[in-house]
């Protein structure tokens, strides 16, 4: 299975991330694909949208969203459809994250995944 755009968008704004991170309003993710089909390299782009106008930068750990575990839940879902160190790599994690107004409040990279 090749990952899609449509895929981990479906995947990052399930109601099973959305129970884990009730902070979150949406998540815009994008998959940049190597084009290899056999053995795929992809980066991932992150942008989460949060709902809760208490949260910033200081305080984000604490109320519950660390985007490096987010990446994490990321990767153990993404296995659950085969997409997994034994036939692709993530070789770049980028996670923006924006208040409830749109303004960045943390720029955060993560990876490689394998």
């Amino acid at each position: 299975m090749i990952l899609s755009n449509k895929i981990l968008n479906k995947i990052m704004n399930s109601d099973y991330v959305k129970n884990m991170y009730p902070m979150i309003e949406k998540i815009d993710a994008i998959v940049d694909w190597d084009g290899d089909d056999e053995f795929p390299f992809y980066v991932l782009h992150f942008n989460v949208h949060l709902n809760d106008p208490n949260i910033n930068e200081f305080n984000m750990i604490e109320r519950g969203l660390n985007p490096a575990i987010l990446f994490l839940d990321a990767t153990q879902l993404l296995k659950m459809i085969g997409i997994n160190r034994n036939n692709s790599t993530i070789e770049q994690v980028y996670t923006k994250v924006f208040n409830t107004e749109g303004e960045l409040l943390l720029p955060h990279s993560q990876g490689p995944y394998s």
